[in-house]
């Protein structure tokens, strides 16, 4: 979902989901993650479909950090699931 959303729709997406936790709860993140700049794969062909279609994006390591910081979460665990990561999130408080 988050790929379809530009950053400040996230964040609001994301602060939802926190609000909804369970004491000790996580969100997963299931998503592509961007490489470095030239990095081969299915990731930047998507990430120019998504701004294309969406006005989304495909992102990096430290932007999903930075919208899980604005979100009042932060990133404990990412895990390869073929193709894509899960990114498993946490309240910071």
């Amino acid at each position: 979902i988050l790929h379809d959303w530009d950053d400040a729709s996230c964040v609001r997406i994301l602060q939802n989901c926190r609000a909804q936790l369970a004491k000790g709860g996580r969100i997963a993140v299931i998503d592509l993650l961007v490489g470095e700049v030239g990095q081969p794969g299915l990731a930047p062909l998507m990430d120019m479909n998504m701004l294309g279609m969406t006005g989304g994006r495909e992102r990096q390591n430290a932007e999903f950090d930075a919208l899980f910081t604005a979100a009042g979460l932060r990133r404990v665990k990412t895990t390869s699931a073929g193709a894509f990561v899960v990114i498993e999130t946490q309240p910071t408080t």
